[in-house]
């Protein structure tokens, strides 16, 4: 794909092949609205929160008696809502209603003189420019605290986050990698070993130019999924010869989700951190490149599935102790090459497989141990309170048993037409490796992802 005036031309032509809109509501409202039309974007949990913030606004207001009714006059409407009476109002109230349920409580939050923005050398890319950007705070409640993921998921310590307009680290560039942490107000690492568990951040890019992959249909798209396994994410491969990054547009906006958890009674506050590497303006010789973000569950596209009913309830919890689940096949619109893959799946999974037409391309693997220097570890309760534990992190094994270190990756390099089929098949075996558990004894629900790095050739 070729950058400048091209761009807009190719997007509107892949836009008007698949019937996309040209209208786009790039607005506060009207990107919340397209995550919630494409629940495929954001973790399952993460989207239940959401969810579970806005509905009861909406329907709250929708059994409300209406004037010249047989029923009791509603009450009167506060003036923010009267001022506004619609349903974008709904979703601002139930957006501010997430933040206050699970975020908004500031007693005993930190100072920090560690700046929001640092540059460093970069790592991966010599060429490159990196930059370590840091969000929040954020308050980890304690275990014992109630909010909307102990209603939804029966999981304490927990809180999800969506952030608006987040500071990107460049205008007008290409964005060649980056990586997530997590640390304190004295800059020092938090995860498992101190009780802190990244249970995931997903970046969403949102801008007039910016077209979602999977189904073609939102003005928004997922650049960057990261668990606690914090491993390094490429847009590009710093030995191959291809030009390749992902363009970051001035008019572009930035929307940060975080599921973040203490596994402490003390409640805790933590940054987050990325870190990225890009160069400093967009080339016009690189190729764009996009992330397809394959999950089980049900499809963007309203699919059945091929491969057959799901072995995993409708919360996501595995209905067997050993089973594979496969998600519905994705059907390319581009000519590419798939540049890298990788998977993220939780304690008690053996590998994602990564299929194109059948072929296997990718064996993502994972490594179980007792801790070390990356990975999806984790510090469980399952003996301490009322959570069940996590699906990995950093200073695993504090509870004595082995749980997924890191994930492996791939470079497949494979080219890719218009038409080609790609999905994943994620493997359990609970029976192996024990999984997460609710305080009644109860599977959690586990994940089966796996993102793909496409260079365009749009």
């Amino acid at each position: 794909m070729r950058f400048g005036s091209a761009l807009l031309f190719t997007s509107q032509a892949a836009a008007a092949a698949i019937n996309f809109p040209q209208k786009r509501d790039l607005s506060d409202v009207g990107v919340i609205q397209a995550v919630l039309e494409n629940p495929h974007l954001v973790p399952r949990s993460s989207y239940n929160a959401l969810k579970r913030a806005i509905d009861p606004l909406v329907q709250q207001k929708d059994a409300a008696p209406k004037a010249g009714s047989d029923g009791p006059a509603a009450p009167a409407a506060p003036a923010s809502e009267a001022a506004a009476p619609n349903p974008a109002q709904d979703i601002l109230n139930g957006m501010g209603l997430l933040g206050g349920v699970i975020t908004a409580v500031t007693a005993g939050k930190p100072t920090t003189d560690i700046p929001t923005r640092q540059m460093e050398k970069a790592v991966v890319f010599p060429q490159a420019e990196r930059v370590k950007l840091r969000y929040g705070p954020y308050r980890l409640p304690s275990t014992d605290e109630t909010n909307i993921q102990t209603v939804i998921s029966n999981s304490s310590g927990m809180i999800d986050t969506y952030q608006l307009g987040v500071e990107k680290p460049c205008e007008d560039c290409m964005l060649l990698g980056l990586v997530a942490g997590m640390e304190y107000a004295d800059g020092k690492t938090a995860n498992t070993d101190t009780g802190s568990w990244l249970h995931h951040t997903v970046l969403v890019n949102s801008g007039p130019e910016v077209l979602e992959p999977n189904c073609g249909k939102a003005p928004i798209e997922d650049i960057f999924m990261s668990g606690n396994e914090r491993s390094y994410y490429g847009f590009a491969q710093a030995n191959n010869s291809m030009k390749v990054g992902y363009p970051l547009r001035k008019d572009d906006r930035l929307l940060l989700v975080n599921e973040l958890m203490s596994m402490d009674k003390e409640a805790k506050w933590v940054w987050l951190t990325l870190s990225f590497e890009y160069m400093p303006k967009i080339e016009p010789d690189y190729k764009a490149t996009k992330l397809l973000w394959m999950t089980v569950g049900p499809s963007c596209t309203g699919s059945e599935n091929p491969f057959g009913p799901s072995n995993l309830t409708d919360t996501g919890a595995p209905k067997e102790q050993v089973f594979a689940e496969n998600s519905v096949p994705w059907t390319s619109i581009y000519d590419g090459t798939v540049l890298n893959a990788g998977g993220h799946m939780h304690d008690g999974g053996i590998n994602v497989e990564i299929f194109q037409n059948e072929k296997m391309i990718c064996d993502s693997v994972g490594k179980y141990g007792m801790g070390g220097d990356g990975g999806m570890k984790k510090k469980s309760r399952r003996d301490e309170g009322p959570h069940g534990g996590g699906h990995g992190g950093e200073g695993g094994g504090m509870d004595g048993m082995e749980h997924v270190q890191e994930m492996s990756s791939c470079m497949p390099n494979s080219p890719m037409k218009k038409g080609d089929k790609l999905h994943l098949k994620v493997n359990y075996d609970l029976k192996k490796h024990p999984g997460m558990t609710n305080p009644d004894g109860s599977d959690e629900p586990v994940m089966g992802i796996a993102s793909v790095v496409l260079a365009t050739d749009l």
